[in-house]
Formats: C-alpha cells, structure tokens, sequence
C-alpha cells in the first residue's frame, strides 16, 4: 500500500516537473520571438539556447534548435583595428562601444554585435577616435578600422602683408633719395646765388654781369630742382611710411604638435 501511495506521488511530481519544464521552455521561446522582432539577437539566442536544452519536450526543443540556428546565421559580427599614422598596428587600444567598455586591446578576433547603429569608440594613452557604423543583420567579421594618431595642427599667426612692406620701404627709399637731391641742388642754388651776388653787387657795380646772369639763372634752375626735391621726396617718405606701417595683416600658418584622430 506505502509503496503504492509512494509511486503514485513519484508519478505526479515527475508530471508536475514535467509541465513546469513545458512551460518554461515555451516561454523561452516566446520571448525568443519577441526578442527576434525586436532585433536583439544576442538576448534572443539565450532564450533559445535555455527552450533547445534535452529537458525540454521533443518538439519545443526542435523548434527551438531550428530558430538557434537562423538567429546564429543573422547575428553580425565585426573584426576591429586600429593604426598610427604611419600605417602600423595598434594593439593596447580600449575599445568602447555604445558607451560600454568592451576590450582593453585589439586581438584581431571577431566580435558578435546585435545588428544596427553602434559607436565604436577606440582610446590609447594619447589619442582617441570615434567610428558611427550601421552593422547589418547577417554581415559576418566586417572590418571595422580607425586611424589614430598625432598630427600637426596649424593655428593662424597674424604679421603684416611682407609684400606691402617691402613696398612702403622702397616708396620711402626713393622719397630719401629725392630730398637728399633737393638737399644737394639747394647747396648749389647757393652757391650760385652767393657767386651772383659777389660778381654784381648793384646794376652799378658788376666786375662780370655775363657770369653774375649765368650764375643767377642756376642759382634759381637749381632751387627749382631742390624744391621739387624736397616735395617729391617728402611726399613719398610720407607714402612709404604709410604703406609700411599700415600694412594689412595676414595669416601665416605655424606648426604646433596636438592629439587627433581620423578615419
């Protein structure tokens, strides 16, 4: 009879146990589907895997190995790299993607994502660079590589244009030279004038009034050329010295060493 009652209570909690495990495995398997629809691959595989188990009843478990199967061949997976600007590997690179550490360095192996938009975010001690890419349902170790590195930067320094400059130096060169002229021909206006005044000192008094109309006649060509000398030479001293000064500023690019990334 105790062995009865015992077999009896064995054989409801095996059936109990049994429709437990039913149900649990088909509830692995909904939410399977749902995680499918929902394009999270990675969480909809585990669901599979827990209805695929031997405890689960024969036909839960086929259709679940059937839909393992197609969600192994849809999951993406991406191989990523990096490299310095002069083209070789970078291996202690931290890898981040969507905002979660993932690798502390590069091992060249592929790596399993859900399929959409991910942001790859690749770190050394000195760089850093940022990949956007879309990762498609089925795509299988698609490469995804960065460049990061140094690179010269070119902050703008401002002067004066050279040209301009130059420019306004040789304007006030040639004004220079033009009243150094009217300084010489003012010296000679003298000195004739002066020769003028001593060889004909009145109307009534000239030893030499041929030489004293020559000497005043240069005495004023003379004056004429300083005049214009000194004015000319004034006014490009002037000129130059403005352009010189008031030059326009341009831009001159200087290296400088900083952190960049590119792609």
């Amino acid at each position: 009879m105790r062995l009865s009652i015992v077999l009896v209570v064995s054989s409801l909690s095996a059936i109990a146990y049994a429709d437990t495990t039913a149900r649990e495995c088909i509830a692995h398997n909904e939410k399977s589907i749902q995680l499918h629809a929902d394009h999270k691959l990675q969480e909809s595989r585990e669901e599979l895997l827990q209805c695929a188990l031997p405890a689960c009843p024969g036909e839960i478990r086929g259709e679940c190995e059937k839909r393992l199967a197609a969600v192994n061949a849809g999951l993406p997976s991406v191989v990523l790299s990096a490299k310095d600007p002069a083209g070789g590997d970078l291996i202690d690179v931290r890898v981040t993607i969507d905002g979660t550490r993932t690798l502390d360095k590069l091992d060249g192996a592929p790596l399993v994502l859900d399929p959409g938009a991910h942001v790859f975010r690749f770190e050394t001690p000195k760089a850093r660079a940022e990949a956007r890419v879309l990762v498609r349902e089925g795509e299988k170790d698609r490469p995804i590589k960065v460049t990061i590195g140094e690179q010269v930067v070119a902050p703008h320094e401002t002067r004066k244009s050279p040209t301009f400059r130059v420019t306004g130096a040789s304007i006030a060169g040639v004004g220079l030279a033009g009243v150094i002229l009217g300084a010489v021909f003012g010296g000679l206006a003298s000195s004739a004038w002066s020769r003028s005044r001593t060889e004909c000192k009145s109307p009534a008094d000239c030893t030499n009034r041929a030489q004293a109309l020559v000497d005043h006649d240069d005495a004023i060509t003379f004056a004429t050329i300083s005049t214009i000398g000194f004015v000319a030479g004034g006014i490009a001293i002037a000129a130059g010295a403005t352009i010189f000064f008031l030059a326009p500023s341009v831009t001159r690019e200087s290296a400088m060493l900083s952190v960049a990334a590119k792609f």
